[in-house]
């Protein structure tokens, strides 16, 4: 490891490829507080990189700025859910999900008590998921009731899911999207 490395370098390390896909699967098997913060930090990354594929200046000194620095304008999950939907990267439905994982998330890592997806206000905010709410995925989990780690197993769904399309779709601009795709996409 390099010895010039901080630990803010360290945070910033993410999986590659395959790698990344693998290590969300796995946090539906961490502790309930890893799944919650890791997962989230995950969304929180492919929203800043999806920002940052819309910028006109991208050199390191300029992202610093805006992601790292403690008072960078960009620098929390908050303001990247703001300005991504400014961006019109995602709608308010998404906008209105990202916010309810930052909220578990920040749950979870400031809670001096133990907290579980299954606490009754975490398993609120988890059931208000658009994504659970109707659809494909919604009807696919409906046959997991009852599974013990139901609610972490959801959470990471809805991570990943989102996840997937910010990293696929949102990095790219709808003119570079293959034309199969029927044009422009955007989450709800």
């Amino acid at each position: 490891m390099n010895p010039k490395m901080t630990l803010r370098d360290l945070a910033r390390i993410a999986p590659e490829g395959q790698e990344i896909f693998k290590t969300i699967v796995e946090l539906a098997d961490q502790p309930d507080r890893t799944a919650a913060i890791v997962a989230a930090a995950f969304l929180e990354r492919a929203i800043e990189n999806a920002i940052t594929s819309r910028l006109k200046h991208r050199d390191e000194e300029t992202l610093k700025g805006l992601f790292e620095d403690a008072s960078g304008p960009l620098a929390t999950f908050d303001a990247k859910i703001r300005v991504g939907y400014a961006l019109d990267l995602f709608g308010p439905t998404t906008r209105g999900d990202f916010d309810r994982i930052r909220k578990i998330r920040n749950a979870f890592a400031h809670a001096l008590i133990d907290v579980t997806f299954d606490t009754e206000l975490i398993a609120a905010e988890l059931a208000k998921l658009s994504v659970f709410v109707s659809g494909q995925v919604a009807d696919m989990l409906k046959n997991l009731e009852g599974v013990p780690t139901i609610r972490r197993r959801k959470y990471v769904a809805a991570v990943g899911i989102y996840y997937f399309n910010l990293t696929v779709f949102g990095v790219h601009p709808p003119e570079a999207w293959p034309e199969s795709l029927g044009g422009y996409v955007r989450l709800p």
